[in-house]
């Protein structure tokens, strides 16, 4: 690259309506390099990359969705440094997961869904404004292990009047009862104005989750979902709504606006008051490099937070909302400042390490949004 910047413009091109990946590969090394990025005019920056990244050639990835009959162009930008920059094998191809994405029934949402009355196991979060997060719900989960009952505590999300979302490792041990709140925010207040309390109907585990007593490796946590049908629906108002679905198709990468939430424990102790974080969505090869988890997030999952830690979710907020905006342009007007359940609160190594964000499970992979669908439409 002879010029500081460089910018390969596509033709202009009219979506049918499938999903495409963008394939390249790229070189950027040494310590002076620029930056990379490539954008289209109807998402906006969709990747980029700064710095030196490695001494051999790095391929990517990047599924881009377009709505229909929208006109659109891709750029790819190069900006250099004092050392050179390359891309090479740019190839435009249909995602070989389209026809089998757009095979699912859509998942539908409420009309008030991810509506936050403000905002804005959490580890170095804030407290939330009281009723901020309405699809936030708190589990109580009672087991029996022999003689003995014990009861646990999990978050869940309320995707409409009659089911919530939660993690299958909150409820895998074959509960008793489930007890479920929703409407909550100081656990040690009576809030019987905001409060409904329900208990669970069903529960309905992901079949690819393997229930182990200890999880030994992250790999275990594998589609660590579950769907609960609640024994009555729940009152839309202002204190309890469901948070909106995303479709099949939908991803959510770095350049979202996301939050986690919940009562788990900060600095040791459980919060009474719920709290939230904003946390970064992370690229996976990030992620899964040997330095952090070694390979071992699974394309069921989506990582997120801080590789110096501190912002963690922790024990406790497990099974609660990973939720996430969307781009004002890349959903129908009416549902353009909403919030949309990206993952699920799943684990990680510790909470806040360093090097170990935390890990959730993704609502939008194909193993998971189909079974999601299956279970709702047949239940």
């Amino acid at each position: 690259m002879e010029t500081n910047r460089a910018v390969l413009v596509s033709p202009d091109m009219k979506s049918s309506g499938n999903r495409f990946e963008l394939t390249f590969s790229y070189h950027m090394y040494t310590y002076v390099v620029g930056t990379l990025s490539i954008s289209t005019t109807y998402n906006g920056v969709i990747w980029t990359k700064s710095g030196s990244q490695s001494v051999s050639w790095l391929s990517e990835k990047i599924p881009i969705n377009v709505p229909k009959g929208q006109e659109y162009q891709i750029h790819i930008s190069a900006t250099a440094g004092y050392a050179n920059l390359a891309i090479d094998d740019i190839i435009w191809r249909k995602d070989q997961r389209a026809e089998e994405i757009q095979s699912i029934r859509a998942i539908p949402n409420h009309p008030r869904c991810g509506i936050a009355n403000s905002i804005p196991r959490i580890v170095g979060g804030s407290v939330a404004s009281p009723h901020s997060v309405p699809w936030q719900a708190l589990l109580t989960v009672h087991t029996t292990i022999g003689n003995l009952r014990r009861r646990s505590t999990c978050g869940g999300s309320l995707i409409n009047e009659n089911w919530l979302i939660t993690a299958s490792h909150c409820v895998s041990n074959k509960p008793f009862l489930v007890d479920i709140e929703f409407g909550r925010h100081n656990l040690l207040a009576e809030e019987n104005y905001t409060k409904q309390t329900r208990i669970a109907k069903s529960i309905f585990l992901h079949p690819i989750f393997q229930d182990k007593y200890s999880y030994l490796h992250i790999k275990d946590m594998d589609a660590d979902i579950a769907l609960i049908k609640l024994n009555a629906p729940v009152a839309i108002n202002n204190f309890v709504r469901p948070i909106c679905f995303p479709a099949a198709n939908d991803t959510f990468n770095e350049f979202n606006s996301c939050k986690i939430s919940g009562w788990g424990r900060t600095a040791g102790q459980p919060s009474h008051i719920l709290r939230y974080a904003d946390v970064p969505i992370l690229n996976q090869k990030l992620c899964n490099s040997t330095h952090s988890y070694n390979g071992q997030i699974t394309s069921n999952m989506l990582c997120a937070g801080y590789m110096q830690g501190y912002t963690d979710a922790c024990y406790g907020d497990s099974g609660g909302p990973l939720s996430c905006k969307h781009r004002p342009d890349a959903v129908p007007s009416a549902y353009s400042n909403r919030w949309y359940l990206a993952g699920v609160i799943s684990g990680g190594q510790g909470c806040g390490q360093k090097y170990y964000p935390g890990i959730y499970t993704s609502v939008t992979t194909i193993p998971i949004y189909k079974w999601l669908s299956k279970i709702l439409e047949n239940n």
